[in-house]
């Protein structure tokens, strides 16, 4: 029996537990709408549908840290979606996490950084990049400590469970799907990446995992839409073929080298290998893409941070990394700069 002190209670069931007995009650409950059930609807509802002794709706809320309207939302997804949400909102914190992260200034990072960018909405890679460039241009202005205070990617993922519940809870849009292109055909697509590394390593990678296992492998990696969809479809593929899915992420310290296999085994025959090997010339020319790419944001400075997060992923163009071991990003800078004047002066 679920005993209350306030918020604080004690209760026979789990956190997976109480988000599937959320299912059954709200279902039992308004079966046509279950994400539409009140907290006095739920919490009436409750012995009627074979749980007398679970908690209330406010007290799963306080327990699951998260409003109803989302315990609801979290209800009806499926259960790997649910034990992976979970373990991001509910893991443990870091020894360098500040206390004083929480939902307002997490919805305060996400509205500054997307109107810096001029933006309706923001990927993750976009947000790392100008989240840094903010931070370390006040890091300057205050030298004997900083005052201002913008939540990290991991911390806006900890609070809101989710990328994309953090953009809709600061009134952003969705991120569009990326455009399926030439380069991306040839790429092997996400959900099948996630696959092969569960085969692999028996452990569930996290989007930026899996590029690095694709790198490490040496097969190209297909970018077609939102990595939470691709979770979902191999949860799906791997049940139909009786086989299990690891419900969570291992401890970073548990987590393989993806990007030192001992042996690469998970790329198949005839598929086209990444490009390991840059000459000068190419890293100028990913540079010049970048620079071109920079015109459509006039007044956006073209740092390394931004550089970054514009080669993300991106088919075709050398990483921030390969930049800085061919010269370095400034001195690239400078040559693509001076390539493009010569290119238009033609």
């Amino acid at each position: 029996m679920g005993s209350s002190n306030g918020s604080r209670f004690t209760s026979k069931y789990d956190e997976r537990g109480l988000v599937a007995v959320v299912r059954e009650v709200a279902a039992h409950c308004q079966p046509d709408d279950p994400e539409g059930v009140s907290t006095r609807a739920f919490d009436a509802a409750r012995a009627g549908a074979g749980h007398p002794d679970l908690p209330t709706a406010k007290q799963i809320s306080s327990r699951l840290k998260r409003p109803w309207a989302q315990v609801l939302r979290l209800a009806g997804k499926p259960d790997m979606n649910v034990a992976l949400a979970l373990s991001r909102r509910l893991g443990r914190r870091s020894e360098t996490e500040d206390p004083w992260m929480n939902e307002e200034l997490g919805v305060a990072g996400l509205r500054i950084v997307a109107s810096r960018l001029q933006t309706e909405t923001l990927r993750p890679s976009e947000y790392v990049a100008e989240r840094n460039a903010i931070v370390a241009a006040d890091g300057r202005r205050h030298r004997h400590g900083q005052d201002l205070r913008l939540p990290t990617e991991g911390q806006i993922v900890r609070i809101f469970g989710d990328w994309d519940a953090g953009l809709e809870r600061a009134g952003l849009q969705p991120r569009p799907e990326r455009p399926a292109k030439e380069q991306d055909a040839k790429g092997v697509p996400i959900a099948e990446a996630i696959d092969r590394c569960i085969e692999k390593y028996d452990v569930l990678p996290t989007a930026s995992e899996v590029e690095l296992f694709a790198r490490g492998e040496g097969f190209p990696l297909a970018r077609e839409r939102p990595y939470s969809r691709d979770l979902e479809a191999v949860g799906a593929s791997r049940a139909s073929r009786g086989l299990s899915t690891p419900d969570g992420y291992p401890p970073t310290k548990e987590r393989p080298d993806y990007l030192n296999p001992v042996l690469q085994t998970a790329a198949k025959p005839g598929e086209q290998r990444m490009k390991n090997v840059w000459q000068d010339d190419e890293v100028v020319e990913s540079m010049i893409r970048f620079l071109d790419w920079l015109d459509e944001y006039p007044g956006v400075r073209a740092t390394e941070d931004r550089y970054r997060a514009f080669a993300h992923g991106r088919a075709g163009v050398a990483s921030a990394t390969t930049v800085g071991r061919c010269g370095g990003h400034n001195r690239n800078l400078a040559t693509a700069s001076r390539i493009r004047r010569e290119r238009r002066d033609r």
